[in-house]
């Protein structure tokens, strides 16, 4: 009796299928991390960039720009000041250059650091808190020293990105992780 050796047995059938299953499963996983770690990164250089246009803006119009961090609605915008008048005129910058960017579900402010120049003594932000929190840029290019640290909301403590401003020359630097050294020991001279 001659038997036909070109189909499949069921047990072949069954192992590819279930490594399949666990390719599918574990290219899933890795994909949903990745994803994450993206957004978080995306978020962080919107932040780097709207640091920058603030910057920017201060020394073009010859008025304060503010960073203002919305703990309450997870996000954060740049308003333009007025520098000869204390209580200034609230105006949110929104162009094709800057709005207000709220973050994702799963991202989060970790820690708001700001050394005030106009106030002595300095602010932090508490986890939880629904302060809103503000960094100032001056007309002559320089601003209250800050360090802005975000991350995903799953409490994974080694993704996170901190936005270092210096007060002496108001530009903003991004770092993966968490600053080497005290937020208000860090002194940029523009290496």
């Amino acid at each position: 009796m001659r038997r036909n050796n070109e189909a499949f047995t069921i047990v072949e059938l069954l192992v590819v299928i279930t490594l399949t299953v666990l390719l599918v499963g574990v290219s899933g996983g890795l994909y949903a991390g990745s994803y994450k770690r993206r957004l978080l990164e995306r978020t962080a250089r919107e932040m780097l960039l709207a640091a920058q246009y603030a910057r920017i803006t201060a020394i073009e119009t010859h008025r304060e720009c503010v960073f203002r961090f919305d703990a309450a609605n997870n996000g954060f915008y740049l308003i333009r000041g007025n520098a000869t008048n204390s209580d200034r005129e609230e105006k949110v910058i929104k162009n094709r250059f800057s709005s207000p960017f709220r973050f994702q579900d799963k991202i989060e402010f970790r820690n708001i650091s700001i050394q005030s120049r106009k106030v002595s003594g300095s602010a932090r932000y508490q986890r939880g808190s629904e302060q809103a929190l503000e960094v100032v840029f001056f007309p002559n290019g320089t601003a209250e020293t800050a360090a802005i640290t975000i991350g995903l909301a799953s409490g994974d403590s080694r993704a996170c990105y901190t936005l270092m401003i210096s007060a002496a020359t108001g530009r903003a630097k991004l770092i993966f992780g968490l600053p080497d050294k005290q937020w208000d020991e860090v002194t940029d001279l523009d290496r």
